[in-house]
């Protein structure tokens, strides 16, 4: 038997054995977990993905908000945590971050680049932050290098001829 908490996220699955030992009418006891000798066992609930999707929808409302008053960095901690899931979220976040030049944070948390409009902040960061391999790396890119997108083939130009000097 299972017991569900919804309100606290708990749960507890109960043990059961047969007790009658002829099997034509069994008879139902408490069981026994081998590794603790008791007779349930409790664990975690996670709450309902729809909560969650509710809750992280809520979160990136606040922090577009947030962005629009100009509160840059209080929408940071909101986006932040949303980026990997949400890609509006993980726009918003690079627009925070370049709003109050956050260089080190965007060389690190968006490279390499997932969207095209990623490249240009991504490579000004890291040469912002003298990261030249790995810029070196990006523009080689199969999705920077064979990209016709005028903004990467702005960012192309622009630092390959900065770094063969």
């Amino acid at each position: 038997m299972i017991q569900i908490d919804t309100d606290n996220l708990r749960g507890r699955l109960h043990v059961r054995r047969m007790q009658n030992e002829t099997f034509d009418q069994p008879i139902w006891g408490r069981g026994q977990w081998a590794s603790t000798g008791e007779s349930f066992a409790d664990f975690a609930v996670q709450r309902p993905a729809r909560e969650a999707a509710a809750s992280r929808a809520a979160m990136l409302g606040q922090a577009e908000r947030l962005v629009r008053s100009r509160k840059h960095r209080e929408a940071i901690a909101l986006l932040r945590p949303l980026a990997r899931a949400e890609p509006l979220a993980r726009r918003l976040l690079l627009e925070c971050y370049i709003e109050v030049d956050a260089t080190r944070a965007i060389a690190d948390e968006f490279y390499p680049p997932v969207a095209i409009g990623e490249v240009a902040p991504v490579a000004d960061a890291l040469w912002a932050e003298k990261e030249y391999e790995k810029l070196r790396t990006m523009l080689g890119a199969a999705n920077v290098r064979d990209s016709a997108d005028p903004g990467a083939v702005q960012v192309r130009r622009r630092y390959l001829g900065r770094l063969k000097t």
